[in-house]
C-alpha cells in the first residue's frame, strides 16, 4: 500500500514540475497556446529566438481549448505596432518603414484549422528569417478568432550588433483623421531602429492665419511611449467636436528618447478637400473664418479711407 502511495506521489510530482517547465506564452478563459519545439529542439524560455542565417525554421505549438464548444480559429504572423496609448501591441498589417527591409508577420504562412470542445491540437509552424539583420527584430505568432486574437507567443531573431543612425526617429506624416467620430490631427513617427525605443512627446501644432488673426495651438505630450522596432505610431488630438481648417499648419517641439532629443520644425498644409472629407464624416461643416473676413474689411476701409484723404487733399490744394 505505502509503495502505491509513493508512486502515485511520484506522478504527481512529475506532472508538476513538467507543468512548470512548459513556457505557456498565452492563455484566454477557453484557450492556451504552448510552444514546445524549435528545430526539434525543446523551447525553455517565454520569447522563441531565432537567428537571422537565411534559413526556414520550424516552430511546434500545442493549442488547447478548454471551451465547450469548437472553434475556428486562424493562425498569423504578426509585428509590433505602438497604440495610441504607448503600449506595443501585434497586428498582422503594418506600415512599412523605409529602412526595413524584413518583417515578421510575411515570413509566417496563416493558416486556418478547427479545434473540437476540450480538444488539444499540435500545430506546425513555419518562419523564414533573412540572411542579413542589424539588431534584433521582433513579432509574434497569433491565434484569431472571429479577428481577435486569443492567443500571442512573441518571436525574436537575432542579427548582427550595431549602432543606430542618429535620426531613427521620423515624422514623415501630419493628416487628419477621427477620434470618437470628431475630427482630429493624426501625427506619425516612425521608430527606424531595430529595437524598442522609450520616448516623451512634447510637441505642439499651431495653425498660421491671415496675418496671424486667428492662429491656434493644439499640445501632444506624453511619456513613456514604447515605440516598437521598426514601426510607426499615430497619435491623435482632438478638436472637441471643432471643424478642421485648410490652410498651413506648423508642427514643432521636442521627442526625447533616452539621451537624444529630436527636434521637430516642420510646415504642413491641409488642402480643402482633404479637411472636408474629415469635417463631413464627423457631420460638421467647415466654420466660415469670421475673424479672418473682418480683418480683411478692416484693412479695405483703412485703404479706402486713405484714398479718400488723398483725394481731398489734392483736389483742396487745386482749388
Amino acid at each position: 500500500m505505502e509503495k502505491k502511495n509513493n508512486r502515485f506521489i511520484g506522478m504527481l510530482l512529475v506532472l508538476f514540475f513538467t507543468t512548470l517547465a512548459l513556457p505557456v506564452q498565452a492563455a484566454t478563459d477557453s484557450l492556451t497556446l504552448t510552444p514546445l519545439l524549435l528545430d526539434n529542439q525543446p523551447i525553455t524560455t517565454a520569447t522563441v529566438t531565432l537567428p537571422a542565417d537565411g534559413k526556414k525554421h520550424q516552430v511546434k505549438l500545442s493549442l488547447t481549448n478548454f471551451s465547450q464548444t469548437e472553434k475556428s480559429l486562424q493562425l498569423l504572423g504578426s509585428d509590433p505596432v505602438t497604440d495610441t496609448s504607448g503600449k506595443i501591441v501585434y497586428q498582422s498589417k503594418t506600415p512599412q518603414v523605409s529602412n526595413q527591409n524584413f518583417k515578421v508577420a510575411p515570413a509566417i504562412k496563416a493558416q486556418s484549422f478547427t479545434i473540437g470542445a476540450e480538444k488539444t491540437q499540435t500545430l506546425n509552424v513555419a518562419i523564414d528569417t533573412p540572411s542579413k539583420l542589424k539588431g534584433t527584430l521582433t513579432g509574434a505568432i497569433q491565434v484569431l478568432d472571429e479577428n481577435v486574437s486569443v492567443a500571442t507567443v512573441p518571436i525574436q531573431i537575432t542579427g548582427t550588433k550595431g549602432a543606430w543612425e542618429k535620426d531613427f526617429i521620423k515624422i514623415p506624416q501630419f493628416k487628419t483623421g477621427l477620434i470618437s467620430d470628431l475630427p482630429a490631427f493624426m501625427v506619425q513617427t516612425t521608430n527606424e531602429s531595430g529595437q524598442q525605443q522609450i520616448a516623451d512627446f512634447d510637441v505642439k501644432i499651431t495653425r498660421e492665419s491671415f496675418l496671424h488673426l486667428q492662429d491656434k495651438t493644439w499640445h501632444l505630450t506624453q511619456n513613456a511611449v514604447n515605440l516598437a522596432p521598426y514601426s510607426t505610431f499615430e497619435k491623435g488630438i482632438s478638436l472637441q467636436g471643432e471643424p478642421i481648417a485648410a490652410g498651413n499648419y506648423h508642427l514643432s517641439g521636442v521627442i526625447k528618447v533616452g539621451d537624444q532629443q529630436f527636434v521637430v520644425d516642420q510646415q504642413f498644409t491641409l488642402s480643402k478637400k482633404e479637411v472636408d472629407v474629415t469635417n463631413q464624416a464627423a457631420n460638421l461643416t467647415t466654420q466660415i473664418p469670421y475673424l479672418w473676413l473682418i480683418g480683411i474689411a478692416v484693412l479695405l476701409g483703412i485703404v479706402l479711407i486713405g484714398v479718400i484723404y488723398l483725394a481731398l487733399r489734392q483736389n483742396k490744394k487745386r482749388t
